[in-house]
């Protein structure tokens, strides 16, 4: 949604609020419900002490006894009656306890903007500040307007959204953590880095995301433009997703500056310090379907997740290639999440750290089993090797 139509919304709500609070410290108006919702409350008791009147005057006819459907139903309608009054008392009593602290939340700033992700005022606001309809239904529930124009019992509206500080300083304290490195993190631990993000991610509520979005409580996310698809409820798993690649990407933008590279986001290695980058090959001595069990469980993953991948190499070339590298490696490969993968590890002869880059599903196929499109053979920069077994 626009982020300039949400902030009208914020706004129209502050002048309500801030209206209402310099009427109150005037002692013009009292906390709780309006004098009219309270003229509606009246006359609603007072309705409900004649049916309670008439119901006992029922009940006490001589002629019935205990055992009569009259008096039991009698005795029933006094039952109702008594439980919509105390009802009533409940919900004013909630009101007025409720009032002061949203009040408070919304002069201090704490409210969320992820509340007008629906694209309309907030109904307490209203409510609170005695200008929004009540109407009050036969249980006893006081109905109040919501922001479509419906009325809904004051339980349904109650609930409202406070900055997510939680979720945005722990995603912030771990993006700090790359910046405080002063030299870069490693491949491995920038693969923790993202584990922990999407963690924290995926643990958070819809509310707690469209407030890292709206709240401006994280550098950069208040200005990205947002797919107004993504923010329905319905949606909640890909605006996860949205959120998770953009701070990874926001993480390796960091991360690259300490080796002078920050290409596509990319996790690569810089020309300058002579680092290699690697392909898988076949000639690591690990049977292929081993490492087509290896493939099945990497295309598996969500995006975030990793698995460790033991003794893979790279090239035969004596000489460190841009192919491929003189030792072993232990790769860690990471889901990007859009059908693209990058494996990371060091190489155990030169104790250079390598990385891939991403890479397409399609090109992951080519390296780890030797097997895909034929125009993927004839390309330079890809070598396919046949099983040392």
């Amino acid at each position: 949604m626009n982020k300039d139509y949400i902030n009208k919304l914020v706004q129209a709500d502050r002048n309500k609020v801030g209206k209402f609070l310099s009427i109150a410290e005037s002692g013009a108006v009292r906390s709780g419900l309006t004098p009219e919702q309270q003229q509606k409350q009246r006359e609603y008791v007072q309705r409900q002490a004649d049916a309670y009147a008439n119901a006992a005057f029922r009940a006490s006819h001589k002629d019935l006894s205990p055992t009569d459907p009259g008096y039991l139903d009698a005795v029933r309608e006094m039952n109702g009656v008594r439980n919509n009054l105390e009802n009533l008392a409940t919900q004013q009593k909630a009101i007025e306890k409720n009032q002061k602290q949203f009040l408070d939340d919304f002069s201090e700033g704490r409210i969320s903007k992820a509340n007008y992700s629906d694209g309309t005022t907030m109904p307490l606001a209203d409510i609170y500040s005695g200008i929004s309809n009540m109407e009050i239904d036969e249980y006893g529930n006081l109905m109040f307007e919501d922001g479509a124009g419906k009325f809904k019992p004051y339980a349904q509206l109650a609930d409202y959204s406070l900055k997510s500080y939680d979720v945005a300083n722990s995603l912030l304290s771990d993006i700090e953590k790359i910046a405080d490195s002063k030299k870069g993190l490693s491949s491995t631990q920038m693969g923790l880095f993202k584990n922990k993000i999407t963690a924290t991610i995926n643990e958070a509520s819809r509310s707690d995301i469209l407030s890292i979005l709206n709240d401006d409580l994280l550098p950069g996310l208040g200005d990205l433009d947002i797919p107004e698809e993504l923010t329905k409820p319905e949606n909640i798993g890909e605006l996860k997703n949205f959120v998770i690649n953009t701070i990874n990407d926001a993480g390796n933008d960091i991360n690259n500056t300490f080796f002078n590279t920050g290409k596509d986001n990319d996790i690569e290695i810089s020309s300058d310090d002579k680092s290699d980058e690697y392909v898988m090959a076949s000639n690591t001595g690990i049977p292929l379907d081993q490492r087509q069990s290896y493939f099945n469980q990497i295309t598996n993953l969500n995006a975030g997740e990793q698995i460790k991948i033991e003794g893979f190499s790279g090239s035969n070339d004596p000489k460190p290639t841009r192919k491929g590298g003189r030792g072993k490696v232990d790769y860690i490969i990471v889901s990007n999440g859009d059908g693209t993968y990058t494996y990371i590890g060091v190489d155990s002869k030169t104790d250079k750290e390598v990385s891939s880059g991403k890479i397409s599903e399609a090109q992951l196929r080519l390296e780890m089993l030797g097997e895909g499109p034929g125009d993927l053979l004839e390309q330079e920069d890809v070598e396919i090797w046949t099983p040392n077994t």
